[in-house]
């Protein structure tokens, strides 16, 4: 029992090195060579954009960062992203809610703004039971459908900032959004079936492949073995983000990282916020009310 207590506090303790790994600075304008790259792309794909602003500098700077400024790269990178909204009706998921169904055991929500501006979005995937979803006869395109508005929702949002700005921010960074992931009560079993671990994989998929340089941290918080053994699975499809995934164990060590980042106030206690005890001393008006906050 001692050992695998052991072993378990060494797993964290390699997950939150990953804490270490910062991303590099980016700027959220094309400076030098990127100004000439962002219209040699616009000129490629602007006709095929899903609205006006993607058609923007800031749109094309995410796709050709993710290629590493290689213009062909990031135009095939759109195209094959425009098929994969056509084939899933994004440009409409992003407008409705979510399917009841899914959304009653695969919850998220886009709840307020960091400190910076940036989105948040809440999600406790420790809570998600894929594989249950999966033996009631759940299918893949459904699921992945879900998970597409998903991400489409919170660069909806992303969109919602840039469109508001009237210049760029004072350090010039992107706008980008935070995820606070709850990974508590995760269980092994989502991971040991194969099907159930391909509906895992196709979030990582589709997130690198269609929403490149949009989140700015992604907190896995309450993380244990399990969470290290899906990192471990996941990290090497993770080529764009691997750098935004911050991974903590301890509510001791992550409380005061999300508190810096976004303001107690607005977020549940499960996700670092203030305790209702707290809330009611301070007069805070309630949060709504859900499931998994």
């Amino acid at each position: 029992m001692i050992l695998s207590a052991l072993a378990a506090l060494s797993l964290i303790r390699n997950l939150e090195n990953l804490n270490e790994i910062a991303p590099p600075v980016v700027q959220a304008g094309p400076v030098g060579k990127e100004i000439g790259a962002v219209k040699e792309l616009q000129s490629r794909v602007a006709d095929i954009m899903w609205n006006e602003h993607a058609k923007g500098a800031s749109t094309m700077l995410r796709w050709l960062r993710a290629k590493k400024m290689d213009v062909n790269g990031a135009e095939k990178m759109i195209r094959d992203h425009i098929e994969w909204r056509k084939k899933y009706n994004i440009d409409k998921l992003r407008h409705t809610a979510p399917d009841p169904k899914l959304y009653k055991s695969l919850w998220y929500n886009m709840t307020g703004f960091a400190r910076n501006q940036n989105p948040v979005m809440l999600l406790p995937f420790g809570s998600w039971d894929i594989r249950g979803y999966m033996d009631a006869g759940g299918n893949r395109e459904e699921f992945d459908r879900h998970q597409g508005q998903m991400w489409e929702k919170a660069l909806a949002a992303v969109e919602g900032v840039e469109l508001k700005m009237k210049g760029p921010r004072k350090d010039n960074s992107p706008v980008t959004y935070i995820m606070l992931c709850d990974m508590g009560g995760l269980q092994y079993r989502q991971l040991a079936n194969f099907n159930s671990l391909q509906f895992v994989l196709s979030m990582v998929f589709n997130f690198e492949n269609n929403y490149p340089e949009v989140i700015y941290y992604a907190y896995l918080i309450n993380s244990d073995w399990v969470v290290d053994t899906l990192v471990r699975i996941i990290r090497p499809f993770m080529t764009g983000s691997i750098d935004k995934l911050k991974v903590y164990g301890d509510r001791s060590k992550w409380e005061k990282v999300i508190r810096k980042q976004i303001d107690p106030a607005i977020i549940p206690y499960r996700y670092g916020g203030y305790t209702e005890k707290e809330r009611q001393k301070m007069k805070l008006p309630p949060l709504p009310s859900c499931k998994f906050c």
